[in-house]
């Protein structure tokens, strides 16, 4: 039977410091957030930090410190004290949420000063002014009345895609997966591509080798700031530049809202892929900015390693007549796995010895699938057919999976939407 495939863009930030988008029709932004913990150390502060928009209004590190300066390993009880939500069902599903995840994450928190979810976020994003991550909640939601909150407003990057005639297509898949299912363990694996995707931003941006040596009682984007040539992406940006021009180029289109040439509308989903398969990305969202390149790396391996879930990244050709039928939407280039890759994989390897220096994975990455081809000219949903009955699923895990999680249920957040 024929699974819908469902597609979702990634969230994360687009830039260092204006990552908000449009807001939503309620319009009341951040204003309805206050602390999961009220009894907390740090809730008197939590809200003022965070609603700091402006680079003067930035709260000093003393004022509300990154948890990992004052807990080495952070537990999901550090964690809710850092927690602001707008409604009491959100903290308690974030905090279930938390008990599925695996060591590595939590950890990674140690780099953050607060989390926010909130009914008007979207995307989800890290912000330098205040050292925390923004989370959509739509990730979360398990019943009607949950959803009901949650702001409906697209993506404002859509519109910027909409301008070309190809589309980049992704998602994280497996042949075991049941579309149908909502529930605590189908959500807790969404959050988890989200959470790592976002927490890289964190740990990128704030590192923590640096937390004994910087000057705590300036504000914490002052200090972020002068850490930029720390900065793990940085690093990686030296040391394994990528090098494709034209990606960047395209990126600047599909991202960042930059104005496309007729000329530019001409580009076809498989010169697209030619553009993008020399170089040694992991996603065309990697060409945004030095910090989502770091950030895609380690969201794919992250989620290979600890839930077995293969990525599909593929540019795909929009139908002459608008379509909901995902199969209108040719392949024209496509791949599974495209950290497999050899010169892929090894910048992603030095992205994990960078964000997590205490882990060891040599087996994960000697054992990383290589990558597999999505066959051109298929339509979106048939590749993932075709290509899950032919793969081979042979990666296995030496690690301790958490035996509540169901680890062949992933459920994409949302439908596919598409829009000529």
């Amino acid at each position: 039977m024929r699974r819908f495939s469902h597609l979702f863009f990634i969230a994360g930030f687009l830039c260092l410091t204006a990552c908000h988008g449009g807001k939503s029709s309620r319009d009341e932004g951040l204003a309805n957030v206050y602390p999961a913990v009220p009894t907390a150390p740090y809730a008197s502060v939590l809200k003022g930090c965070v609603t700091a928009d402006q680079t003067n209004e930035s709260c000093t590190i003393n004022r509300l410190p990154p948890l990992g300066m004052e807990v080495v390993n952070p537990t999901i009880d550090d964690i809710s004290e850092r927690l602001l939500v707008s409604h009491p069902w959100m903290a308690e599903r974030f905090i279930q949420v938390l008990n599925e995840m695996p060591a590595d994450m939590l950890q990674l928190f140690g780099a953050v000063t607060a989390v926010v979810i909130d009914d008007d976020i979207r995307p989800s994003f890290y912000q330098p002014l205040t050292g925390a991550i923004y989370l959509d909640p739509y990730g979360l939601w398990l019943n009607e009345a949950e959803l009901s909150v949650i702001s409906m407003v697209e993506d404002y990057r859509g519109e910027y895609i909409r301008q070309m005639n190809f589309r980049p297509f992704w998602r994280y898949t497996s042949p075991y997966v049941d579309f149908s299912k909502r529930n605590l363990e189908t959500i807790s694996v969404d959050m988890a591509r989200l959470l790592f995707h976002e927490l890289a931003h964190a740990n990128d941006l704030f590192p923590p080798a640096s937390y004994d040596t910087v000057d705590t009682s300036q504000r914490i984007y002052t200090v972020i700031e002068s850490l930029e040539s720390q900065f793990p992406s940085t690093l990686l940006t030296a040391t394994y530049p990528l090098e494709s021009d034209d990606m960047y180029y395209l990126a600047g289109i599909l991202y960042r809202g930059v104005a496309a040439s007729n000329a530019d509308r001409a580009i076809t989903a498989t010169e697209v892929g030619a553009f993008f398969e020399p170089d040694t990305a992991s996603d065309d969202y990697a060409y945004t900015s030095k910090h989502e390149d770091l950030a895609m790396l380690f969201e794919e391996v992250m989620m290979k390693i600890h839930f077995d879930l293969d990525r599909d990244i593929a540019f795909v050709s929009v139908p002459q007549t608008a379509s909901n039928d995902c199969d209108e939407y040719k392949v024209g280039w496509g791949v599974r796995n495209r950290v497999g890759e050899e010169r892929v994989l090894l910048r992603a390897q030095w992205v994990i010895e960078q964000l997590l220096p205490e882990s060891n994975y040599p087996e994960w990455i000697d054992a990383f699938p290589t990558p597999q081809p999505l066959t051109p000219g298929d339509g979106w949903c048939e590749s993932e057919d075709v290509l899950s009955i032919n793969f081979d699923k042979s990666f296995n895990t030496p690690l301790q999976r958490k035996p509540t999680l169901d680890l062949n249920a992933f459920l994409r957040p949302r439908p596919l939407q598409l829009h000529q």
